[in-house]
């Protein structure tokens, strides 16, 4: 397991261990949600596959180290490929749903303003597959970039508690739940940090997932199966 940045062991502390240990090829799996930014240019630039001066200069100032190897790459596809997401986020939906007619649900994801219309259309295929599977007929979604503005889910949200009594949060998100988001975004109208405005999930039951895709087994199985079809 690699990162681009912030982090180590880097992409290409990875791929020197690979070489040092007598690989003689690099079957790299892009542990992402959904084609992006970051999948179509960074990371093809940090393994060496794909060559542009300005990112690679802002990918070492980053901290960055580009790939410099001798060993043949083979990318993969995101995680959007196949059943993985559909499957686990219907298991988180499972876990919080009690009565299905009474319910709505929403899915928090990342989006990309590069590919807002492959986010928009798993988003779609993944809200109809949960309604389909669980008997919940309100479904929708919102794009909430880690970190930053809460308000458009904001809105989503309040427009499905005003049309069910109970509604289900789950995140397309790898490594987080939205359970921590929703409640640091909610003390914000408790501690008054939110002037002028009234909270509109007051009184509402919103109930959210403390867990995104991970931990899930499946997700360990995708790799494997989609490493052995990069073979």
């Amino acid at each position: 397991v690699c990162f681009m940045e912030f982090a180590r062991p880097s992409v290409a502390d990875g791929v020197a261990a690979l070489e040092k240990a007598g690989c003689d090829r690099v079957i790299a799996v892009r542990l992402l949600i959904a084609p992006s930014s970051h999948s179509h240019w960074d990371i093809p630039a940090l393994l060496g596959l794909y060559s542009d001066e300005d990112m690679e200069r802002e990918l070492k100032e980053e901290g960055a180290t580009i790939v410099n190897s001798k060993l043949p790459v083979t990318l993969t596809p995101t995680l959007n490929k196949g059943s993985l997401i559909t499957d686990v986020l219907l298991a988180r939906v499972k876990e919080l749903s009690k009565k299905p007619d009474e319910e709505a649900v929403i899915v928090l994801a990342h989006g990309d303003e590069y590919t807002g219309p492959l986010w928009t259309k798993l988003m779609k295929r993944t809200v109809t597959h949960i309604c389909g599977k669980t008997g919940i007929s309100y479904g929708d979604w919102a794009f909430v970039h880690v970190g930053q503005s809460y308000g458009q889910a904001l809105g989503v949200i309040a427009e499905a508690a005003e049309h069910r009594k109970r509604v289900l949060l789950v995140g397309c998100y790898l490594s987080m739940g939205v359970d921590k988001m929703h409640q640091r975004y909610m003390k914000n109208f408790s501690r008054g940090a939110m002037p002028g405005m009234e909270n509109p999930l007051a009184g509402k039951e919103i109930v959210t997932a403390g867990d995104g895709l991970l931990p899930s087994p499946r997700v360990a199985q995708w790799i494997a199966d989609i490493a052995r079809k990069g073979l």
